[in-house]
């Protein structure tokens, strides 16, 4: 990189700091922080004479992406006050902070979006949606063995077979109502909501190894991978059976095997076929462990997973959608890796937070945004 200061033209420079998720006010986008001292220094160092502006955009920072879109609408109404002649302006989001810049980004308004010299995202997960038709049996093997389980339980209290059927029918009427809400309220076309495959403006990212936020998340989508691989491998077994004119038989049967386990467990368990009993027991155990119980657990799992690391909207809207946290999303990008320092050497001991108090990745920062003020796409820095 040249030494020589870059030639600006004169006007203001804002720089919008946007907090990440559970942070609203986060210190480190307040007056006063070191992230803002160092990244103005820096600046100064570097020869822009032009006047620094700091803004901290709020949003509802909840871990919903409903949130992150509404923050996103928010965060372009901030860009388009701050518009008008000579100002050039910055986006610097941390964590999902750095998702809301990137939306808001991706749909800005073409003259809104000239007056964005560049988007930083610190430690930010991207989150990219798209359509998951196997997923719909993965839901449909779990209502069945939760209707199994229903019809087994009723049985056990009734001890009749017709009682016991009434009384399992809330499992699938609930399910239904379920179906009938996810698909007036889901999220219908993933592209507006994903990480878009490119941006209007240049963007840099900056990461940490060790980041325990991505770990959540890559052990949550590890988990995930399982469960929807399975799904996939029903589908198209379904899919091959459908092609060959058997999945009515098959669903036929299917019903049959389930009614029929369920009536006789119940007979079973409540004294009607004694000398039954304990043959029952021991083969309904071996199936719930081989069968029932992966498909019990398969969708709640899924649902929790998604709950706990996208949002409760994402659980729940998004049934119907698979979901993957990129470290970069697609397009061109620039990224710098930064170490985290430990915490006895005044490190924060937490590498998510690390982008935002390291003195490397401020300078990172600032190097690459002076490169781009004078109208030059900006780049990262060799080093």
């Amino acid at each position: 990189m040249s030494d020589a200061a870059p030639e600006n033209p004169p006007g203001r420079i804002v720089v919008h700091l946007v907090h990440g998720t559970w942070a609203a006010n986060a210190p480190w986008t307040q007056a006063g922080s070191h992230f803002r001292r160092r990244l103005e220094e820096r600046l100064r160092d570097l020869g822009i004479g032009a006047e620094i502006e700091f803004t901290s955009p709020q949003w509802g920072s909840r871990n919903r992406h409903l949130a992150r879109l509404a923050g996103a609408e928010e965060l372009r109404a901030e860009v388009a006050k701050s518009a008008s002649e000579g100002v050039r302006q910055v986006l610097i989001g941390h964590s999902h902070g750095g998702s809301v810049c990137v939306l808001a980004c991706k749909d800005a308004d073409p003259g809104v979006a000239r007056g964005i010299r560049g988007v930083v995202c610190l430690s930010t997960p991207f989150l990219v949606f798209r359509r998951a038709p196997y997923l719909r049996w993965m839901y449909l093997s779990c209502w069945v063995a939760w209707w199994m389980v229903a019809m087994i339980a009723a049985g056990v209290v009734v001890g009749e077979s017709l009682p016991a059927a009434l009384l399992s029918l809330p499992v699938p009427a609930g399910f239904a109502v379920f179906l009938a809400w996810v698909q007036r309220r889901g999220y219908r076309d993933p592209a507006p909501i994903s990480a878009p495959a490119s941006l209007p403006v240049p963007a840099l990212l900056i990461r940490c190894p060790g980041d325990e936020a991505s770990g959540v998340l890559g052990a949550s989508l590890c988990a995930e991978r399982i469960l929807v691989l399975a799904a996939a491998k029903v589908a198209s077994a379904w899919a091959w059976m459908n092609r060959h004119r058997l999945v009515y038989l098959l669903a036929a049967v299917t019903l049959g095997i389930v009614v029929g386990a369920a009536m006789l467990a119940s007979y079973a368990l409540s004294g009607s076929l004694e000398p039954l009993k304990w043959p029952v027991i021991v083969l309904a155990v071996l199936f719930a462990t081989v069968l029932v119980v992966p498909l019990l657990v398969g969708w709640p799992l899924r649902a929790l997973l998604y709950w706990s690391s996208y949002g409760f909207d994402v659980a729940t809207r998004g049934a119907f959608l698979d979901v993957s946290a990129e470290t970069t999303p697609p397009g061109r990008w620039s990224v710098h890796t930064i170490f985290p320092r430990p915490a006895e050497s005044g490190g924060p001991g937490l590498a998510h937070r690390e982008p935002y108090e390291n003195d490397e990745a401020i300078d990172t920062i600032a190097e690459w945004v002076s490169g781009g003020i004078g109208g030059a796409p900006p780049r990262c820095p060799d080093r």
